[in-house]
């Protein structure tokens, strides 16, 4: 019996889909609106321009779609057409199915296969027919390719993951992508258009490219054909999402499933278009190993045999493909050009990182030297400011005391008239050099303006500050320098002033002016003097010596061990980790502190000592560790001599000991 095309009719014979909202809709799931409705339209109202099933396969389509239909009714319509008859037995006893015995009658294939395979059997070997109505043979033939190749590698996993649905699988792989033949007939002038652009684009964008051109998208078209065409919702709905299968969630699992395996079979089934989409490659390994357990060796020996099968395939339904690349081959040179992507993109990440970081270095030196005394390298009033914001703010977080020494060179004046202003930078300079040598590495030395300098002392004690205070008062008390065979004497007046940020009600800018004002103090009682002001409240110095009495260093002293002088070096780590890693506090206990301390940016000490969860001792230690870091104290130690190693330790175990008394 000869091949015809029969027109598709625009009544109510073809099933109407059930229970998903509008019936036309796009891949995000949105109605598609007047202009799909528009060009879906145009497909119906053109049925003899649309690639479609012959008449007696039409025929069979419809009479498994209803209700009751029975085995002996579906075989005497394919009686019909000796020529579909011959493949379908054909079909059923080719390697494609594995039957355990031969099949002679299309009774028998419906019995083993079961009704709706064959039915999906049927429609498949109508590719045939449906190809000779294309016009543009050459593109149609790279269609059919990769159409093979999909429902292939969707039928193979299929049996991999045992589906019960295999049949429907390969079907849906087969036709999945018909809107593409439907809107290229329909629509050969705007689709030549959207052929026109990039191949990569076309790759990235098809949908989105169809739906601006025609008004609608392949996948949606597809849909569409399927539905006329006797499918069910499970096939047709998994074709409308199969290039979307994160939006399929919404969707009845077997039919999501379904999605998900088109979209994978239809990925693998482009490689052996463009193998070189390294992208392409990337998404296909992901997806594998995340739904399908399936590794790149796991997917090479996967496709090893799927060539010869779309190859086979091809030859059961009459459709010249050309010959098909081995699949492992493909995977190979997908593979490395991945790989030299990968390299290259490293590559240029490594140089764009390395531009950032000479950019943010020459920044850094840009914005240092900003901030420098051009004349005495040391950080200028704007510098200072910046700092000293910092400073504050750290001290406050930590509960430490912040120190501020501001020292201002006596009858300066005078001896840049007399001696002249390269005598006079000279003692800037040396004044510079010598408020070096006396502060601690951590502190901030600043030529605030003119004559006048300032040190910032963080983490300090009122008993530090005071040394540091009287060691440069010592420097500057008989300091001369010689100018053309003069002695010149270089006094300065200091102000020293010192607060615990956390308490402190005033900013950071009123301590500098208290700072200020101390200098002045000194200078109105005769200059060469040092005045200290302390802003500590009496509760903040009976925590302060709370906390020095809790210092490792304090204790070592108390032990006999005396420690080494100079500033006290700190390792600060976060309160809630110390007090875990202490043991003071289990998990189930710090979690709410945690959550209130980010949720109102609350001190973690106000929080847990609020609950009840430290004692003061306790409260006390944790300032102590943070402020003065026993590891490194008792580094300095072993290394000066004092201790050996094994003795450190010892007292090391003692001191945390003590600490959890």
């Amino acid at each position: 019996m000869s091949l015809q095309t029969v027109p598709l009719q625009k009544d109510n014979r073809a099933p109407t889909v059930r229970n998903r909202g509008p019936a036309l809709s796009g891949h995000s799931g949105e109605p598609t609106g007047l202009a799909a409705e528009r060009s879906l339209a145009r497909l119906a109202d053109n049925p003899h321009l649309l690639p479609s099933p012959p008449g007696v396969v039409m025929q069979v389509l419809e009479k498994a779609s209803q209700p009751g239909c029975k085995p002996a009714e579906l075989a005497a319509l394919i009686y019909r057409d000796a020529a579909l008859y011959g493949k379908i037995i054909k079909t059923v006893n080719s390697a494609l199915y594995g039957l355990p015995r031969p099949v002679t009658s299309v009774e028998q294939a419906v019995a083993l296969l079961g009704l709706n395979p064959v039915r999906s059997l049927v429609l498949g070997l109508s590719l045939p027919a449906m190809q000779q109505q294309t016009a543009n043979k050459r593109p149609t033939k790279v269609f059919w390719k990769e159409s093979i190749a999909g429902a292939i590698v969707a039928h193979e996993l299929a049996l991999r993951l045992r589906r019960l649905s295999a049949g429907d699988d390969l079907v849906a792989g087969l036709l999945r992508d018909i809107g593409v033949l439907a809107l290229q007939q329909v629509f050969p002038t705007e689709y030549a258009r959207l052929l026109a652009q990039p191949a990569q684009e076309l790759a990235r964008n098809r949908g989105k490219l169809e739906r601006q051109i025609v008004g609608v998208d392949h996948a949606e078209a597809s849909a569409f054909l399927l539905r006329r065409w006797w499918l069910p919702e499970d096939i047709t709905e998994a074709v409308r999402y199969h290039h979307a299968p994160e939006q399929a969630g919404a969707l009845p699992p077997p039919v999501a499933e379904r999605v998900r395996l088109l979209y994978f079979a239809s990925s693998i089934a482009q490689l052996q278009l463009d193998a070189d989409q390294p992208e392409l490659l990337r998404n296909i390994l992901a997806f594998g190993r995340e739904h399908y357990g399936l590794d790149e060796a796991a997917l090479t020996a996967f496709l090893e045999p799927v060539a010869k099968k779309v190859e086979d395939f091809a030859a059961l339904v009459d459709l010249d493909i050309g010959a098909c690349d081995h699949y492992p081959r493909i995977l190979a040179r997908a593979a490395e050009t991945l790989a030299q992507l990968t390299l290259e993109t490293r590559v240029d990440q490594m140089r764009i990182l390395e531009q950032k970081r000479q950019v943010e270095q020459e920044t850094h030196r840009l914005r240092d030297e900003l901030q420098r005394d051009a004349l005495t390298g040391a950080l200028n009033r704007g510098g200072l400011e910046e700092q000293l914001r910092l400073q504050f703010r750290r001290a406050r977080r930590r509960g430490t005391v912040l120190g501020a020494v501001f020292l201002d060179l006596d009858d300066f004046k005078g001896i840049n008239d007399r001696f002249g202003h390269l005598f006079g930078d000279r003692v800037l300079q040396e004044t510079c050099r010598s408020l070096l040598t006396v502060v601690g590495p951590g502190d901030t030395v600043t030529r605030y303006g003119g004559d006048e300098f300032c040190v910032l002392v963080e983490n300090t004690s009122p008993e530090e500050l005071h040394t540091l205070a009287d060691r440069l008062w010592q420097v500057f008390r008989n300091r001369v320098l010689d100018a053309e065979g003069c002695c010149v004497p270089i006094r300065a007046s200091i102000g020293v002033v010192l607060c615990r940020p956390q308490t402190y009600s005033q900013s950071a800018t009123a301590l500098l002016g208290v700072a200020d004002q101390a200098m002045y103090a000194a200078k109105s009682r005769g200059k060469n003097q040092v005045t200290f002001v302390s802003l500590l409240s009496d509760a903040d110095q009976r925590f302060l010596a709370a906390v020095e009495r809790q210092r490792f260093g304090t204790w070592l002293r108390e032990s006999g061990v005396a420690t080494p002088p100079g500033g006290r070096r700190a390792r600060f780590e976060a309160p809630g980790r110390l007090t875990r890693r202490l043991g003071w506090l289990t998990p189930e206990q710090l979690r709410p502190v945690l959550r209130e301390q980010r949720a109102a940016g609350r001190r973690f000490d106000e929080i847990a000592s609020e609950r009840g969860l430290l004692t003061s001792n306790q409260l006390a230690a944790l300032f102590a560790l943070q402020s003065e870091s026993p590891q490194l104290l008792a580094a300095d130690l072993v290394n000066q001599g004092i201790l050996s190693e094994t003795a450190m330790h010892e007292k090391l175990r003692n001191y945390y000991h003590w600490l959890g008394r």
